[in-house]
Formats: structure tokens, C-alpha cells, sequence
């Protein structure tokens, strides 16, 4: 899938789809976590990791009055790569196919800046596993989302470009001041959520 799925409208022709996959009950999921709250070792948590066949899911059929945010992941180089690709190969079908009229709205949501303590800013296992070492204030490294903004731009709106030189200066509001990639609250969430109840509050003006 691209990304999670914001359902901010709800289309007459949408509809609810049970995946067909086994599920567990909420008993079971929180079994399973109390039993990764005790996991010994790296690998016993892994093991019990809930997965695409162990959690409830839904499908839903979307419509053009519905409004999908997404965004390329910050794990994985690969993984990453190909996500950006598959929302660009999607957004040219889209535009080729004059379809517009057809799916539903989409918007790419930046991916924010981390300050992790290396040459890049980047999370390094070898540099960054201990949690010992504090975020950084400032960085300018910005290459992850410089690439989001040169593969999408006039393609889909990019939500969260004019937080960046916020961002690369805002080292201190990283949770707890060692998780250098996600942000405290109140902080950038809310300017960032912000700009996405204004994005929504113009389309369905």
C-alpha cells in the first residue's frame, strides 16, 4: 500500500471491504503485546510482532470525494526508493489517463527532518543504538526531503514544505531529546496538521 489512509470524506459509492485474512480478537492483540512488553531479547520482540495476518484490518473503496495523504517512509533506502516510485508511477497513470475526476485526492506529506548525531543527521544503528547520544540542534541536511520535492513536484501537493527551515533548527523538540526523528507534542505536529486541515478545508470549500 502507499501509505495510511486518511478517510476525510466518504464517497456514496465507497464501501467496506472485510479483509479475508485471520484475525485476532482485541483479547489476543493485547496478549500479544503484554508478551512483547516481556520479551527478554531484540529477537523474542520481533518474533511477537504484530503483523498483516494477525491484526484486523479493513479495506476501503475509495471514491473522488475522498482525500488520501501519503508518504514514502523514512526506513529503509530501498523500501523507501520504491514507494516514491510507485506513488509517481500511480500519479502518471493518473495524469496520462485524464482520471482525475475518477480517484480519489491525493497529498504527499513531507517526511520530517531527524537530528540524529551523525554525518548526515540520519539514524545510524552503529551510531545511534546505544540512545546515549543526544539530537543534534541544527542540521542542514535535508537530502530525503529535497528528493520528495523533486520527484512529486507539480505532481501531487507536498504538505509540510514550508516547515522545513523550521525543522532543520528544531533538534530540541525530538521526543525525550534522544529519539531524534519523532517530534514532541505540542510541536511540529500541529503546525503540520494545521497545514492539513487548511489543504482539506480548501477542497471542500
Amino acid at each position: 500500500h502507499l501509505g495510511y489512509i486518511e478517510r476525510i470524506n466518504t464517497s456514496p459509492f465507497s464501501s467496506v471491504l472485510k479483509n479475508s485474512t485471520t484475525t485476532m480478537t482485541k483479547e489476543e492483540n493485547k496478549e500479544q503485546l503484554r508478551k512483547m512488553e516481556k520479551a527478554k531479547t531484540a529477537q523474542d520482540a520481533i518474533e511477537l510482532t504484530v503483523t498483516e495476518s494477525n491484526v484486523t484490518r479493513e479495506q476501503l473503496r475509495l471514491g473522488p470525494m475522498d482525500i488520501v495523504l501519503v508518504n514514502g517512509s523514512v526506513h529503509g533506502n530501498v523500501k523507501r526508493s520504491q514507494n516514491l516510485q510507485t506513488i509517481q508511477l500511480f500519479l502518471n497513470y493518473i495524469q496520462a489517463n485524464q482520471l482525475k475526476n475518477y480517484y480519489p485526492t491525493l497529498a504527499y506529506v513531507m517526511t520530517g527532518v531527524s537530528h540524529f548525531s551523525t554525518d548526515t543527521g540520519i539514524y545510524s544503528s552503529e551510531n545511534n543504538d546505544n540512545k546515549k547520544e543526544e539530537c543534534v540542534a541544527t542540521t542542514s541536511y535535508h537530502e530525503l526531503q529535497r528528493d520528495e520535492i523533486s520527484i512529486l513536484r507539480n505532481k501531487v501537493p507536498i504538505l509540510g514544505q514550508s516547515t522545513l527551515s523550521l525543522q532543520l533548527v528544531s533538534g530540541n523538540l525530538h521526543v525525550g531529546g534522544k529519539d531524534c526523528l519523532h517530534w514532541m507534542q505540542p510541536g511540529i505536529p500541529d503546525i503540520l496538521a494545521a497545514q492539513v486541515i487548511d489543504f482539506v478545508s480548501t477542497l471542500t470549500s
